[in-house]
């Protein structure tokens, strides 16, 4: 009986199992750009995994402003498994990623249907960038997304979270001259003292 050795089928199999994973991805990718959700919907089902609801999710929004069923398209997506606070790895092992949150979160800060989605389903807004330490607060502190910052307040945002540069979203908010966000903090945390 002739023995196989592991690199040896790696070799023959894996270039197989990446070619399968990349043409489940160009077919969600595809459905989508169709704008039709009920397409959409039975090719992410043909392909379900939670790396390929993840790859939705990013493909979506990606082109988000293109899309006329954009918050069906997320709702869905979100109904199949997709987190946005993890990335699956090439491992396929979820690893936190704060800057694809906060990217995220960004891009749909104008579609307010799309970020209450994001924000009721699985996201951990007080994800902090390994590199940075901000979190979704503290860019909307600094770059004067007030209704995104007063929509992360009500969700729980942590306001005593700092950075690496030990700094709160507040004093990034008084830092950045954005008066609005500062006091909407304040309150905030004067609110959540006296409820102790």
């Amino acid at each position: 009986m002739k023995i196989i050795k592991t690199s040896t089928i790696l070799a023959v199999f894996l270039p197989l199992v990446i070619h399968s994973m990349t043409l489940e991805k160009e077919a969600i990718y595809a459905a989508l750009r169709t704008d039709n959700v009920q397409k959409f919907i039975e090719v992410l089902d043909a392909h379900k995994s939670p790396e390929n609801c993840d790859y939705a999710l990013r493909k979506t929004i990606d082109i988000i402003e293109h899309l006329k069923n954009r918050d069906t398209f997320v709702k869905e997506i979100f109904l199949r498994g997709a987190n946005p606070t993890y990335i699956m790895s090439e491992t396929n092992s979820c690893r936190p990623d704060s800057h694809i949150l906060s990217s995220y979160v960004m891009r749909v800060k104008d579609y307010p249907n799309i970020l209450e989605l994001f924000l009721q389903h699985k996201t951990d807004i007080n994800t902090q960038d390994p590199n940075t330490g901000n979190t979704c607060l503290m860019f909307a502190a600094k770059w004067k997304y007030n209704d995104l910052g007063k929509k992360l307040l009500k969700y729980k945002a942590n306001t005593a979270l700092k950075n690496n540069r030990n700094q709160t979203a507040l004093a990034i908010a008084q830092e950045n001259k954005n008066e609005q966000l500062a006091d909407l903090i304040a309150k905030h945390e004067q609110m959540s003292h006296n409820q102790e």
